[in-house]
């Protein structure tokens, strides 16, 4: 992309350089995808109507329905099972080769390729359209994609304008079948866009993200269905939203089935009627984009919800009630036109704001039961009324007025749902359900603004917090003139979100009370008012942000340190040598602040600037303030000389969180360094132990590999860190792999320490005719290790199955209650393959000690051992604590065969081991 194109998307749609050319090549993604939708769409519909007949349509309505369910169960299957990458370019390419197919067969005129094309048409827009948000949502955080998401969905519009009108001109020039091998084109081209997406030049991360990243929803269970129709049911709100939906859905079938009928009366030649649904879909798309640049937003902020949802039932009703009293083309035609550009538009983005209060974890089931559910059921309801209206042979002017029925009441619950959705609004801000985060919207709606700005009169703190942070992308008059007060208020959090959002249009008359605050205790205040006051021009920007760095203060040369960071300016001519110098050099009260502002401006550098050299020296001051600053940059910059020093501050509690964040930040290369400290004894426990939950936040597969070949530790409390990091990364990244027959030989080994355990646990044997103390120390440590071995085995199962329903199943097996305990058994009896489970869950069905030992001989092979025979056992073994207390017991009872097994301990790496052998040694010598 030319340096003046971008540029100018930066400047005139406010993008940032960095998302400029992700989004124009996803902009360019949905402009192809939507423009070869809109042809295939009119070549089927053409086909199917001088081929087949308008009155077969009824059939293929509820034939789609069928199939759509068919495939996309089938889809939701394959797409679990690879990355999002490998989906979209699988989908592709098969909609290559069917668009090449579709038009060889299509000579033939074979009754039933119709019919396949049709349904074919409709399943390929809803797949490749949902593909192309999907991947919008795997390219872009959630910050990015509020910045950039209208310039793509711009894209989808100038797709149906550029689809239409190639369909127009296409039809005549290629035939109606020759536009296939055009959309066979758009596809080709849509992945090379999808390779230049993921270039490392664009995000460094997306690579990442579209290979292993969950590439697709899972389609809900039968249970869990059903708990999304009871949860919208038992809401007022959510029940009127869905019963809007499905009428749409119904009235867009019948005016796409009226408009068919009569256009296929109206044209003769299949090329004709093709080009006639190009130009309507043109028209559509220009219309659409109309409404969406000039009218939306307008009418969202001065009509509000309750009105934007009005206009498609009206502008369809009128034009229905057309339609009935003169039922022509044109007027069918003005009817659909009408559907497409207010639908897309003002009527999208009001739908969209009635999702807004309802809880995000929610609002993805209700969103996927409604397309998967109320979308294909709809349109088999409306194919089955068509069927009977073709029965009672019903005009186009008696289908109107069904029509004009269904928008009525389409009309009613949508002048009646804007109640419900304040009221849930209301409940939502009080619970704060809405997450800001997460909103792909902004508030414009003048209703949700006013409930919104309300809340930042409440004396509830986190409250007023959240609404500045759901307004952050709604700043305007209305909302500036709130937000001077709150420049008082008593927590620093609200005082410096205020101030963000004031300094998006900085007001002059606030400057000096700006000026006070840079005085304030709180570091994010000062930042906020230095950034307030370094508004205006490029060069003003940099002369202020200068004055600010040659403060005495330090306090305010840390805030203009920060302000340069987080609003990512140019810092390189601000920041150089003699500056940090100047900062190292300082002494008395002020070198602490002096240092800390030192570490700050390092990581606005690259980490090529000889300057990083102090790095080393802030990680290792005493000053915690000083350390975490330096921290922070080294995590900014990623600097390799410092890694160590930043390993080893994961041991500092009060500087663990930074030091994890940083390390998370150098991503997958520093996994192999990460491997080797976490599995090198010299290295000190605080440390190690800290590493698996690190390697759990970078979350890769390199990360998820390294846990993998760290997992057999002799530290009991180190394997369980391991093996609960796996299960984390196992839950939140669903598309890294782990390998099922090391999984298999890890549970099958630790069902077998779970016997050896369990025997020696409950061998009578092992405490004999002996009533010393120690015994009674053993079994419990016996008790304790049984118990968390039993807990790593479910933890190891949780990997190679759900996660959640090991949880659910370990529960089962630790609940006192008999039946609970049989449904658990009963579950991983169907869960579990057969080789595993005939090992394991015979262990798990009797408590009962004769009956445990009876079936862990005959799995396993172990037999009951002597006394002197399972402290032998636990001396070899790797437990450092049942080897101290076994050599303790051998010391105690002085147990002279097991001499030179307690010899083999005294240079154990662990000090208690060692002691204990020579403690042990000498009482077994005094005999």
């Amino acid at each position: 992309m030319s340096s003046l194109v971008q540029q100018w998307l930066i400047r005139s749609l406010k993008l940032r350089e960095e998302d400029a050319g992700r989004a124009v090549l996803l902009s360019s993604y949905f402009l192809l995808i939507i423009a070869c939708y809109i042809t295939t769409k009119s070549v089927r519909d053409s086909l199917f109507l001088k081929h087949i007949g308008s009155d077969q349509l009824p059939y293929v309505y509820i034939l789609i329905a069928l199939v759509a369910g068919v495939v996309s169960s089938l889809y939701t299957k394959v797409s679990s099972q690879i990355s999002i990458r490998q989906l979209i370019n699988t989908s592709s390419l098969i909609a290559i080769v069917c668009l090449f197919v579709f038009w060889w067969l299509l000579q033939f005129n074979w009754s039933w390729i119709f019919y396949a094309l049709y349904v074919w048409v409709s399943i390929f827009g809803v797949i490749m359209a949902s593909q192309g948000w999907l991947l919008a949502h795997y390219v872009f955080n959630p910050r990015e994609a509020k910045r950039v998401f209208a310039l793509i969905g711009a894209g989808g519009i100038l797709g149906s304008i550029l689809g239409g009108y190639l369909t127009q001109f296409g039809a005549r020039w290629f035939g109606t079948e020759g536009l296939l091998l055009c959309c066979m084109a758009f596809v080709g081209s849509t992945l090379l866009i999808l390779h230049g997406i993921t270039k490392e030049e664009f995000n460094g991360e997306a690579e990442e993200n579209l290979t292993r990243g969950k590439p697709a929803k899972v389609k809900p269970e039968l249970g869990t269905t059903w708990h999304v129709i009871g949860m919208i049911r038992s809401s007022r709100h959510l029940t009127m939203l869905t019963v809007i939906l499905g009428i749409t859905v119904i009235v867009e079938s019948f005016i796409d089935f009226e408009l068919k009928v009569l256009s296929d009366q109206a044209f003769e030649t299949t090329d004709d009627l093709t080009a006639f649904f190009g130009i309507l879909f043109a028209y559509w798309g220009i219309l659409s984009l109309f409404f969406q640049l000039f009218f939306t937003n307008r009418i969202l902020q001065n009509f509000g919800v309750g009105i934007s949802i009005l206009f498609l039932p009206i502008a369809l009703f009128g034009g229905s009630v057309i339609l009935a009293l003169v039922p022509s083309l044109m007027a069918v035609a003005c009817l659909k036109i009408s559907d497409g550009s207010f639908r897309y538009s003002i009527h999208k983005s009001g739908m969209e704001l009635l999702y807004l209060p309802v809880p995000m974890k929610l609002k993805t089931q209700v969103k996927s039961f409604i397309d998967m559910v109320i979308d294909r059921a709809g349109r088999g309801i409306a194919g089955v009324i068509l069927l009977f209206t073709s029965a009672w042979a019903l005009s186009i002017q008696q289908l109107s007025m069904i029509v004009c029925g269904l928008l009525i009441l389409w009309l009613f619950l949508a002048i009646s749902i804007k109640r419900e959705y304040l009221n849930s609004f209301r409940a939502a801000l009080e619970r704060k359900s809405i997450d800001p985060d997460l909103l792909r919207i902004s508030i414009s709606d003048s209703a949700s603004l006013e409930a919104v700005i309300n809340v930042l009169n409440s004396p509830d703190e986190r409250q007023v917090v959240y609404a500045l942070e759901l307004l952050k992308d709604t700043v305007n008059s209305s909302v500036l003139n709130h937000l001077p007060p709150l420049l008082n208020h008593s927590s620093p959090r609200v005082r410096a979100l205020a101030l963000q959002l004031l300094a998006s249009e900085p007001n002059l008359t606030l400057e000096g009370r700006v000026k006070n605050l840079l005085i304030d205790s709180d570091l994010s205040v000062r930042t906020e008012a230095v950034h307030f006051l370094c508004q205006g021009s490029e060069s003003l920007v940099l002369d202020r942000i200068q004055g600010y760095l040659n403060s005495e203060d330090y306090s305010v040369l840390g805030a203009a340190i920060q302000c340069l960071a987080k609003y990512q300016r140019p810092a390189e001519a601000l920041i150089n040598e003699r500056f940090v110098t100047n900062l190292m050099n300082v002494d008395g009260p002020q070198r602490q602040a002096a240092r800390a502002s030192a570490a700050s401006a390092l990581g606005l550098l690259t980490d090529f600037s000889p300057l990083q050299r102090y790095l080393t020296v802030l990680l290792q001051e005493p000053s915690t303030e000083v350390v975490r600053n330096a921290i922070q940059s080294a995590g900014q910059v990623r600097s390799q000389e410092v890694l160590p020093l930043l390993i080893y501050r994961l041991a500092d509690r009060r500087l663990r969180s930074d030091a994890r964040k940083a390390l998370v930040a150098y991503g997958t290369k520093i996994t192999s360094m990460l491997y080797d400290y976490l599995n090198d004894c010299s290295v000190p426990m605080a440390v190690r132990a800290n590493i698996p939950k690190l390697l759990s936040e970078i979350g890769s597969q390199e990360a998820a590999d390294t846990l993998m070949r760290s997992i057999d530790q002799t530290d009991q409390f180190l394997g369980y860190r391991v093996i609960k990091a796996l299960n984390r990364i196992r839950m939140q990244h669903a598309g890294i792999s782990f390998s099922k027959r090391s999984l298999d030989s890890l549970v099958v080994e630790e069902i077998r320490d779970y016997c050896r355990l369990g025997l020696m646990l409950q061998s009578e044997r092992l405490r004999g005719e002996s009533k010393h103390e120690g015994f009674d120390l053993l079994l419990q440590a016996l008790h304790e290790r049984t118990d968390k071995k039993l807990e790593r085995i479910f933890c190891l199962l949780g990997l190679r199955y759900s996660s959640q329903d090991m949880v659910s199943a370990y529960n089962g097996i630790r609940s006192k209650k008999s039946y609970v305990r049989a449904g658990a058994i009963e579950f991983l009896d169907n869960l579990l393959l057969p080789d595993l489970k005939q090992l394991f869950l015979p262990l798990l069905e009797d408590v009962e000690v004769e009956a445990f030992v009876q079936k862990a001989t005959q799995l396993v092979g172990f037999q009951p051992k002597s006394q002197a025979s399972n402290l032998k056992d636990l001396i070899k073994g790797r437990d450092p604590w049942l080897k101290t207390i076994a050599l303790y017991l051998v010391g105690q009872l002085r147990i002279k065969a097991l001499a030179d097994n307690v010899k083999a301990c005294l240079h154990a790496e662990d000090p208690f081991v060692g002691q204990t052998a020579l403690w042990s040694l000498e009482r077994l010598n005094l005999s």
